[in-house]
């Protein structure tokens, strides 16, 4: 019978790779005590599986029209040991993605795979899974994707790590303090390397979307220089491409309505000191119509990344009780889809020995019959019609075929009882 392991949530990364080599983020993720203990019992349960005989069981299923559940999934993930079974995954966590059990996806299955990719060193396929999100089912939780900017500031390579915060802004997942910092220290890096707090860029969405994070972190953070520069930006874009570019074609998590000049000119009547370089671009963009701001002379880049970095260890300590909790909550349900896997399994188990008895019984009452009474031409073997019949009465069916619609439905029950 196959055998589940008892927990499959692989946040190895957290407490080994990460940690080392942290440029900003500087509080070992992934040392709580909860989370050192299921790794070591999942390190020891797991170490006989192989991404071949899960991703077999799978394709098993597959073949023959029978579920394969989330677990079977999240066992895949945790099997993997290099790059080629990084790429080779992704074919199956597109086939779940298409299943009927798609809704039920687990965040730290996607959480591992994103893991395994920096333990790896295959950004590159994290990027390209989130960029296909929709096909694989990769929606990462929010502290993932942390993990990924932080990983990227740490190789230098600030061109990847602006699109790993491009998919946090438009995810969102710009609610912590934290990803604010981390956002801002990317977006820095990137005109400091341009030279300019107006770096050049290919496509219109991607220039709304650059600014419209800056107009989005210099509200969060209240800071009234990057508050002003997007807003200048999002303001010229509108004016030169119409509203629907600013929060639309494609989409962005902007408010759905325009005036974002009418909203730079209140903000410059409002606010206080702005960076003079952040005021001569402004006036390049909607000409000489600036009130009087204060000016500061400092430069934005060096004066906001000198600034800011004290800020990112107060703000990891508020993340690590936040990711803490939510690893409790992975283990928890997991813990319990695990329980109940094995419950049903077990049913299933004793109904299909039953049902092959009852089978057999009636096979060889029905030869006595014949043999006592002498109608030998009814002395044939009764076809089986699978269609209607559950999996596990079926005499091709596969050991560890599992549905999440039945998983919940049964904790749902248990629940309400």
């Amino acid at each position: 019978m196959w055998r589940r392991s008892l927990m499959s949530v692989s946040l190895k990364l957290c407490a080994v790779n990460t940690v080392t080599a942290r440029m900003l983020m500087t509080t070992t993720y992934g040392q709580q005590e909860r989370l050192r203990r299921f790794l070591d019992r999942r390190k020891s349960e797991t170490s006989s599986q192989t991404l071949t005989s899960v991703c077999l069981l799978i394709d098993r299923c597959s073949e023959k029209g029978m579920p394969f559940s989330s677990l079977t999934t999240d066992d895949m993930v945790h099997s993997i040991a290099d790059r080629d079974d990084i790429v080779a995954s992704m074919y199956y966590l597109h086939k779940f993605r298409h299943c009927d059990s798609c809704y039920f996806m687990r965040p730290w299955t996607i959480h591992s795979w994103f893991g395994k990719c920096l333990e790896l060193g295959a950004v590159d396929l994290a990027l390209t899974a989130l960029d296909e999100k929709v096909q694989y089912g990769t929606f990462p939780d929010d502290m993932m994707y942390l993990f990924l900017i932080d990983r990227c500031i740490i190789d230098n390579d600030f061109k990847f790590a602006l699109k790993f915060v491009n998919h946090a802004f438009l995810a969102e997942s710009l609610n912590s303090k934290l990803a604010q910092h981390l956002c801002l220290h990317v977006i820095l890096r990137v005109m400091e390397q341009s030279g300019t707090v107006s770096p050049d860029f290919e496509t219109i969405p991607e220039r709304r979307n650059f600014f419209a994070k800056c107009y989005r972190l210099g509200q969060l953070l209240n800071i009234t220089s990057i508050k002003i520069l997007g807003l200048a930006e999002l303001a010229h874009i509108e004016k030169e491409h119409g509203p629907r570019a600013i929060y639309q074609d494609p989409w962005c998590p902007m408010i759905w309505d325009g005036g974002y000049t009418q909203k730079l000119h209140s903000a410059l009547n409002e606010e206080g000191g702005i960076h003079r370089d952040v005021v001569n671009h402004t006036k390049e963009l909607i000409g000489n119509e600036l009130s009087n701001p204060t000016i500061i002379d400092d430069p934005l880049i060096g004066t906001l990344l000198n600034q800011y970095k004290d800020e990112v260890a107060d703000a990891e300590n508020a993340a690590v009780g936040e990711f803490d909790d939510l690893v409790n909550l992975w283990v928890k349900s997991h813990d319990k889809l695990v329980q109940v896997e094995e419950t049903i399994a077990n049913e299933k188990l004793q109904q299909r020995r039953e049902y092959f008895e009852n089978q057999r019984m009636r096979a060889l009452s029905k030869r006595k019959a014949v043999e006592k009474l002498g109608y030998w031409e009814f002395m044939t073997e009764e076809s089986v019609d699978n269609e209607g019949l559950e999996h596990h009465y079926r005499e091709d069916y596969i050991e560890g075929s599992s549905s999440d619609i039945e998983l919940e439905t049964r904790i749902a029950n248990e629940v309400r009882s």
